[in-house]
């Protein structure tokens, strides 16, 4: 298929110059003010702006809660094959209304600059259009409270997607995270560093992938195991003993009704492990 790109020419804006005596508009400027302000805040947001067009009108809808953009939203058909969790150690719990889920900031000291992660939680549940974007701010931990959207929507620990990532100059740099009930112990060490789940558009009859880059070039791991239209798709990871600053995930997926793989890269940044 080839790719078409669409130049639109725009008209340069008509400039107009208005010359009004500053001081006398003075206590105007300085009421209208605030309302600048605000309004330059509220554009500020985490929120994505093309998923507040396809927002839920209902009051589980996406949209700003205090910080963190949640919510659910309509979904177009699409057969993508995306990236949905990138967790360290899975969240396993049963969610209680009370409880608030805890990121833990990664350190990306080396690579990029921490303060700009974005995280982002999605429903692992097909056909259930659920998605949470938010931002670290001055404080190193994100806590999500679960009775804002989660528990209204029946939406368990087990169910729920998340992963850090960033813009940079070359494209989009997935990130693994900590994640945990707060007020809860710290989980034993698993047999594997970091779960990552992806999902495709199609039903998938098999699955490969290998890590590539920071001198690593693995042979494919293959699984021949089914997987409906969007079922999650959990691929155990075990970074190299010497972490690279980044990392690429290959995973190619064989399609139930063609002979073709799907395959998708995925870029990492592998923070450094917490001492």
């Amino acid at each position: 298929m080839k790719n078409t790109t669409v130049l639109l020419s725009q008209t340069p804006p008509i400039k107009h110059h208005y010359h009004l005596p500053a001081m006398h508009y003075l206590p105007l400027l300085l009421l209208l003010m605030p309302l600048y302000v605000s309004s330059t805040l509220a554009l500020s947001s985490t929120c994505d702006a093309q998923l507040l067009k396809r927002a839920d009108s209902g009051s589980n809808g996406y949209r700003d809660r205090s910080g963190i953009c949640e919510g659910l939203y309509e979904s177009p058909v699409s057969a993508d094959f995306e990236l949905v969790s990138m967790l360290n150690t899975p969240l396993i719990e049963h969610f209680t209304k009370d409880d608030v889920i805890q990121i833990l900031q990664p350190n990306l000291s080396q690579q990029m600059s921490s303060s700009s992660i974005s995280i982002r939680g999605l429903a692992l549940k097909p056909r259930l259009y659920y998605r949470m974007d938010t931002t670290f701010g001055a404080s190193a931990t994100i806590s999500w409270p679960v009775n804002e959207v989660l528990s209204t929507i029946n939406l368990g620990a087990q169910e729920l997607g998340i992963y850090g990532w960033q813009k940079i100059d070359n494209g989009m740099v997935y990130i693994p995270v900590n994640a945990k009930i707060a007020d809860t112990p710290a989980k034993t060490a698993a047999a594997f560093d970091t779960q990552v789940i992806v999902r495709a558009g199609v039903p998938i009859k098999k699955i490969a992938w290998r890590l590539l880059g920071g001198n690593v070039s693995d042979a494919y791991k293959n699984e021949s195991k089914s997987y409906a239209v969007g079922a999650p798709v959990p691929i155990l990871i075990t970074w190299p003993p010497t972490r690279p600053q980044f990392i690429k995930l290959e995973v190619a997926a064989k399609p139930m009704t063609s002979n073709e793989w799907i395959i998708q890269i995925f870029n990492i940044a592998l923070p450094r492990p917490a001492l």
